[in-house]
C-alpha cells in the first residue's frame, strides 16, 4: 500500500530547464496560456478537480460545478471571477467548441 506522506519534497527546489521544457511543450501542445492574474480574473472557467480526486493539499476550497453541480475543489488562490468546472464538463465544453469550428470550415 501506498504511503502518500512521503511523497511531498521535504524541501524546495528550483525546476530542472528540462522539466520547463517539458511544461513549455505541454503548454504549446493543449493552446493553454500562461497569462497575469489580472488576465486569469477576466477567463471565462477554472477548470477543477472533482471533489473523488486525490490531493495532497489540506486547504483546498470545496464547491460544485457551474455546469453540472457536481462537487469540485481548487486552491485558494485560483481565479475568483470565473465559473468553476468539473474536468468533464471542460472536455464536454472542448469537443463542442471543436465541433462547431470544424462545422464552420
Amino acid at each position: 500500500m501506498n504511503n502518500w506522506r512521503y511523497c511531498r519534497p521535504t524541501r524546495k527546489r528550483k525546476p530542472r530547464q528540462e522539466d520547463m521544457d517539458l511544461m513549455r511543450q505541454f503548454l504549446e501542445r493543449t493552446g493553454i496560456k500562461v497569462v497575469s492574474e489580472e488576465e486569469a480574473e477576466e477567463a471565462d472557467v477554472v477548470v477543477c478537480n472533482t471533489s473523488d480526486m486525490w490531493t495532497p493539499f489540506r486547504d483546498n476550497v470545496s464547491t460544485v460545478c457551474a455546469e453540472c453541480g457536481k462537487g469540485i475543489y481548487h486552491r485558494p488562490h485560483a481565479p475568483r471571477k470565473p465559473r468553476k468546472i468539473c474536468l468533464n464538463c471542460a472536455a464536454e465544453m472542448s469537443e463542442r467548441e471543436a465541433r462547431e469550428r470544424n462545422s464552420k470550415n
